[in-house]
């Protein structure tokens, strides 16, 4: 299993030694969550070592969207969670609707999620906002 560069910086100076493998399966899947939620947050453009990471400009859909423009999201969602959080596979998103009176697009997010050759159950909601900002629950 593969811990985060910058987690495993952020633990090696903690005095605290504890090994990917002894991180509770509950405290992997708000990480992956946490680490899904910034990616669907990034812009595409925006980060100076890879132009193609983040989703495009979303704010366009704030005037009304239509099943081409859901299809096209829902493509993008799945290709930056394959290429970006590789601790996730079998991923699949499916889109749920319009949940508010505001534009707000409902995906559900399901996958795999390897711990110490065990996979575990990923299930996610995303909720896309006019604005262009995503939120990530389970």
């Amino acid at each position: 299993m593969k811990e985060r560069l910058l987690k495993r910086v952020r633990r090696w100076n903690t005095e605290d030694q504890t090994s990917i493998n002894d991180i509770d399966g509950n405290d992997l899947i708000e990480s992956v969550k946490q680490d899904v939620e910034s990616l669907l947050n990034t812009r595409r453009g925006t980060v100076l070592i890879d132009d193609e990471m983040g989703l495009p400009d979303l704010t366009h859909l704030s005037n009304g969207y239509s099943q081409p423009d859901v299809d096209s999201l829902q493509q993008n969602v799945v290709q930056q969670i394959k290429r970006y959080e590789p601790r996730l596979s079998s991923v699949v998103v499916k889109f749920i609707g319009d949940q508010t009176a505001t534009v707000q697009l409902a995906f559900n997010l399901s996958a795999q999620l390897l711990q110490e050759k065990q996979n575990l159950t990923f299930s996610a909601k995303i909720l896309m906002n006019e604005n262009g900002s995503a939120s990530v629950s389970l």
